[in-house]
């Protein structure tokens, strides 16, 4: 019912509104085309005027305005007519009976320029007035003096118009209009009565619908029922819900794609190493990624969508250029040391359809690269300096070997002058002193690593510290923390405890007032374990730190140091397959932390000292000796000869095998340099092995590359011996490798 009340009184309102809107636009413009009709016979009548009333001006001849004004009158809506003179003064005005005499206007001749009348609106109707010309011809003296002549204005005509006749026709056709209305409105009345007989029902059910589908449930449908208008309307209604849900799902597909797509393209922003920032071409910040956040030190929150200028500089000039098309690039260096950083940043414009889209900077961080190749370049440095120096301590070595070997073979002589004796002493501690700096360059050339074997790490501090602890003496005092699960590594103890030595006393000499010094231990990144020695004293200047392995550099007063304990340190941890780095600032104390691989097989209980054997051991054996130095030859066979070997000697490998092999089995034992020219001493082992000798061979170096030792060994040789050696050292070696089962 509610719906039927609600089309009759809408189709009501509608035909009311639409009639009443006709018939005011209707009555608006007829009452526009009346007064254009009204304005224009008023023109036209006092245009007349003016013409008819110019000869009677120039005749004074009033009767004849007389009769122009009463001709006028009898025009329909006319209700006065005057004449005034080229002054404006009145000459005669004439009114229609019972009409009252109009105003006359003030200073009408300002408005007269022009050639059509001029017309005012007044308060019952239109005044209109026209100027009156006439022309004349100019005198002769006018002629003479080129004036005169032309047109004048000799009067002016007025009309007045009522407006009596306008409103009789608007209300006439105001009358005829509402009559039209009423009958609409009555029509519209059935009109609307019939058609809610047949739309009530199924417009409610639309409306319902219509409702449902605005609350959201475009799964509902209107019944497509009625009418054939109103079954299309439902039709429509039902395609248009539909449309909608389909455009709805496929804008919820779309809105979770791009969502993805947003949060792929921030996870990709944010997983690159590389820190990137973004500004659209208004400058304002559209994307900032976590790496930038890093090298920058601010959050996204502080950067997106705010102005570039927000980002410190260079970044800020950087995304300005590249947003005004430009490409450029730039190195930001931070800091200073260990916490130095480097970035290099890359600027370009965004390309869009056309045009530059924006800014584009990528910040590349430099600093551990740098880090690294200045690393590089150290080891690279120190590997130069260490091959020198193994070469150096070679050639030394075997200097060394004629020495104490003949300072050894001497000795061997009972009954020696005491002035004699006393001479072999100094010869020997000063060529044991120059063995010792020559083991130190040997180590640090990363050779001269004999043993390989499982040590516990612990244990070798404990033993090292019980070694030194007088030497550092009672101002100083010694704390021990263990903290490593597992401190078994691979490699020589007595290089190891050398290197544990030396950071010791280093540290002594850095506190000349006492302090603390901390050894420590712990789990290192991945298989390795780390040992710490850190103390309290002077510290080491940062210029100081990539010199400080340097062979033969020292800070230390003359005679107080040889520049070779740190290198010894270096070339022996790195000859075990660890790494050494120092920190510590100027006056806060320096920490060395030397990281080795762990080793899972246990520590072996040390081996009892090798009794010192007979001086005769030869027994008639012979011995090929092979050596490319004349002067290490020559000892050796002094040696061997006096310890009772039968000596065959070679002066290099091609020579050692041409000889072992023409004199086939006759051989006792082969001592054997480990490094010759040509063919060395690992291929001549070779060799004899190939041939199916089980000789015994020693091998004999001064200096040999990381793990050519025991190569040579797992090659067939039975021993080695270290240059330079004594007549002791070189008997006892002997003696083992020719009484395997005795030492066993």
């Amino acid at each position: 019912m509610k719906i039927r009340q609600r089309l009759v009184r809408m189709t009501l309102l509608v035909v009311a509104v639409t009639t009443v809107s006709m018939a005011a636009w209707s009555l608006t413009i007829h009452r526009h085309a009346l007064e254009e009709a009204v304005v224009l016979r008023g023109e036209t009548i006092v245009t007349s005027l003016a013409g008819g009333g110019r000869y009677a001006i120039q005749l004074v001849d009033r009767e004849a305005l007389d009769n122009l004004c009463v001709t006028a009158l009898h025009a329909p809506d006319v209700v006065a007519t005057a004449f005034l003179d080229a002054t404006g003064e009145p000459l005669l005005m004439r009114t229609r009976a019972g009409e009252a005499v109009p105003p006359l206007p003030a200073a009408v001749g300002e408005e007269l320029r022009g050639d059509r009348p001029v017309v005012h609106r007044t308060a019952s109707g239109w005044l209109f007035l026209t100027s009156i010309v006439a022309s004349h011809e100019p005198s002769p003296e006018e002629l003479l003096l080129g004036t005169g002549g032309g047109e004048s204005q000799v009067g002016t005509a007025l009309l007045w118009f009522s407006d009596a006749g306008l409103r009789a026709a608007l209300r006439r056709d105001t009358a005829g209009l509402a009559g039209i209305t009423v009958a609409a409105v009555v029509l519209a009345l059935i009109v609307a009565r019939l058609l809610s007989r047949g739309l009530v029902r199924p417009m409610a059910r639309l409306t319902e619908g219509a409702q449902r589908l605005a609350a959201g449930d475009l799964d509902h449908r209107v019944p497509e029922s009625g009418d054939a208008e109103v079954a299309t309307l439902a039709r429509t209604v039902n395609r248009m819900a539909g449309e909608i849900q389909s455009h709805l799902a496929e804008r919820e597909r779309r809105a979770a794609e791009i969502g993805r797509a947003n949060d792929f393209l921030e996870s990709v922003l944010d997983s690159s190493p590389t820190g990137i920032a973004a500004c659209d071409p208004e400058g304002n910040m559209t994307a900032f990624s976590a790496a930038a956040e890093v090298l920058t030190g601010l959050a996204k929150r502080q950067v997106l969508g705010r102005p570039v200028g927000v980002l410190p500089e260079p970044f800020a000039t950087l995304l300005r250029r590249a947003s005004a098309g430009e490409a450029v690039s730039d190195t930001l260096e931070r800091g200073e040391g260990d916490a130095a950083s480097v970035l290099d940043l890359h600027a370009v414009g965004i390309r869009g359809e056309r045009r530059i889209g924006g800014g584009l900077l990528l910040l590349v961080d430099r600093s551990e690269r740098t880090r690294l190749e200045r690393q590089l370049l150290q080891a690279q440095k120190m590997e130069s300096v260490g091959t020198l120096a193994g070469g150096i301590a070679h050639d030394f070595n075997n200097l060394l070997t004629s020495i104490l070997g003949n300072v050894s073979f001497l000795r061997t002589f009972d009954e020696l002058p005491a002035d004699v004796e006393e001479t072999l002493g100094q010869i020997e501690r000063s060529g044991m002193r120059a063995a010792e700096l020559t083991g130190q360059l040997l180590a640090f050339a990363r050779g001269g690593k004999y043993r390989q074997e499982p040590v516990e790490l612990h244990q070798l501090v404990r033993t090292t510290v019980e070694m030194v602890r007088g030497a550092l003496g009672h101002a100083i005092d010694l704390h021990l923390d263990f903290a490593a699960p597992r401190a078994c590594v691979l490699g020589d103890a007595g290089q190891l405890q050398q290197v544990l030595t030396n950071l010791l006393v280093n540290a002594r000499d850095a506190m000349a007032d006492g302090g603390w010094i901390r050894i420590a231990t712990r789990a290192g990144a991945g298989e390795s374990v780390e040992l710490i020695c850190q103390d309290s004293g002077s510290g080491i200047p940062e210029p100081l730190r990539e010199r400080i392995f340097e062979p033969f550099y020292t800070t230390k007063e003359v005679g107080k140091g040889t520049g070779l304990g740190l290198a010894m340190v270096y070339g022996i941890v790195h000859n075990h397959g660890g790494t050494v780095r120092v920190s510590g600032a100027e006056g806060e104390g320096a920490c060395f932390t030397i990281t080795l691989p762990v080793c899972d097989h246990p520590a072996a209980a040390p081996p009892p000292p090798p009794a010192t054997p007979a001086t005769a051991v030869g027994g008639g054996r012979r011995v090929l000796l092979v050596d490319d130095e004349a002067v290490v030859r020559e000892v050796g066979r002094r040696i061997l000869a006096r310890i009772g070997f039968e000596v065959v000697t070679a002066e290099d490998g091609e020579v050692a095998v041409a000889t072992f092999r023409r004199e086939a089995g006759r051989f006792d034992l082969c001592l054997i340099d480990l490094t010759m020219p040509a063919l060395g001493g690992r291929e001549v082992v070779s060799v004899i092995r190939d041939s199916g000798s089980t000789v015994p061979i020693l091998l004999v170096s001064g200096h040999s590359e990381d793990g050519e030792v025991e190569r040579s060994i797992e090659c067939g040789a039975n021993g080695f011996l270290a240059k330079p050696y004594t007549v002791a050292e070189l008997s006892a070696e002997v003696t083992r490798v020719l009484h395997p089962a005795a030492n066993a």
